[in-house]
């Protein structure tokens, strides 16, 4: 249902893998908030069998969707400029305002960026996308985009 209400080109194996790694993210993401909101006194498969799949998955979501709305205020405010200015943080803005957003190669498991990974995006002049998949991620990325819509 997910690949349906995303808009995935189900003839693509690249852009349907994308996706399931996205959603198998943003169930990990699930997972971690809900283990964080109990304190850390439940394990990951006592808060799965709590809340299943389905739950984790729209609990993660929620927090993917925020980081999206922020990225795409962030577009619509200062694409052009970024174009100019910061090529990289414009394709990290552009991967977060997908309607299930991702990371370039280039950002690590925390959320920051590495600059031998972003030189070498920039030699090869092509971009990755990861799936984001680590609560971590997105608070750093969010945190990113705040810094960046303040400028």
């Amino acid at each position: 249902a997910s690949l349906f209400f995303f808009g995935v080109d189900l003839s693509s194996f690249e852009d349907v893998q994308l996706h399931l790694h996205k959603v198998r993210g943003a169930i990990n993401i699930g997972l971690e908030r809900a283990i964080q909101s109990s304190d850390g006194s439940q394990s990951a498969r006592q808060a799965y069998d709590a809340l299943g799949f389905e739950r984790l998955y729209r609990i993660g979501l929620h927090p993917l969707n925020a980081l999206k709305n922020k990225a795409e205020s962030i577009l619509t405010s200062q694409k052009e400029s970024l174009r100019k200015e910061n090529r990289a943080l414009l394709d990290l803005v552009d991967a977060l305002a997908q309607r299930l957003p991702a990371i370039p190669d280039y950002v690590t498991r925390e959320g920051t960026i590495d600059e031998n990974l972003l030189r070498a995006y920039d030699e090869r002049g092509s971009l990755t996308l990861l799936p984001i998949s680590y609560s971590k991620q997105l608070e750093t990325l969010s945190a990113m985009l705040k810094e960046q819509h303040l400028h």
